[in-house]
């Protein structure tokens, strides 16, 4: 018994990522009971309050629901704020008109839009004669099949 305890423990350990949150940290929590399968899957942010044990924190949120309660470890993830858009704006005004305007790729262009013309010259793409001389290998050697 105590010979397969220490297997599966080292399979456990195997995979596994130690993780480790200091009071005042964010995490998103696992949610176990979702309405629905398209439904949210992590809750938060929510900051940990306190660390019981190891394995178990507080967690608060701030609108009160789950408020305060214990999660295991394995229920949680930190939380990462995303990076504030700034929009650049250029105030100097122009003192001689025969200045280069600065191009910003992706500024003002839709990221939607392809060259497909361009694509296909530098591609590997077979020519159509190849694709004919290839359907008519296929249908020589079908009744060998």
């Amino acid at each position: 018994m105590e010979e397969t305890k220490i297997k599966r423990k080292a399979w456990y350990d195997k995979n596994t990522i130690k993780r480790e949150f200091s009071e005042g940290d964010l995490v998103l929590v696992l949610r176990m009971n979702r309405p629905n399968k398209l439904s949210v899957q992590w809750k938060g942010p929510g900051g940990i309050e306190k660390k019981i044990s190891e394995t178990n924190y507080v967690v608060s949120f701030n609108n009160n629901t789950y408020s305060n309660q214990v999660f295991h470890v394995n229920m949680l993830k930190p939380y990462y704020k995303r990076a504030e858009f700034i929009n650049m704006i250029n105030s100097k005004a122009k003192e001689d008109s025969n200045e280069l305007e600065e191009n910003f790729p992706g500024i003002g262009s839709n990221p939607n839009v392809f060259d497909f013309d361009e694509v296909t010259e530098h591609s590997q793409l077979k020519k159509p004669t190849e694709y004919s001389t290839n359907r008519e290998t296929k249908r020589n050697t079908m009744p060998l099949f």
